[in-house]
């Protein structure tokens, strides 16, 4: 899938220890990111910028990525879906399902060519191989 955040880890709800943030190299690269702007000027949101501390500053057997259920992220105005969506996790067996009512309540059929983008991306290859508890 395109877009900025295409790679990065929903981040609306995660757990995590303060100690990493306010690191003395993960400190440094926030104030770098706040001092480009690109927050601004080019929607480097927080996704972007944690998902790239973490995977720059922290050890790949001390993460874990949760895919393993489905995760629905929106922003709705007048009633219409203008951002985010939904991902279906790896172990979501009623993940057709899931999609199908995630798009008869946001994107009826007489509306969906013209207010959705329906994608499939294998970007949540892995499974937890990180041997992180």
């Amino acid at each position: 899938c395109d877009g900025p955040g295409r790679l990065g880890f929903y981040n609306n709800w995660f757990v995590t220890q303060l100690a990493f943030w306010i690191s003395p190299p993960v400190t440094h690269f926030r104030e770098a990111f706040d001092d480009s702007a690109l927050i601004f000027s080019h929607r480097a949101n927080d996704l972007i910028f944690q998902t790239a501390a973490v995977r720059l500053f922290l050890p790949r057997n001390k993460w874990l990525h949760f895919a393993d259920w489905s995760y629905l992220h929106h922003t709705v105005r007048n009633g219409q879906v203008t951002w985010g969506g939904l991902e279906t996790g790896f172990n979501d067996s009623n993940a057709e399902n899931t999609i199908d009512t995630y798009l008869s309540r946001w994107h009826p059929p007489e509306t969906l060519a013209t207010t959705s983008r329906v994608q499939t991306c294998r970007i949540q290859p892995h499974v937890n191989t990180s041997g992180f508890r």
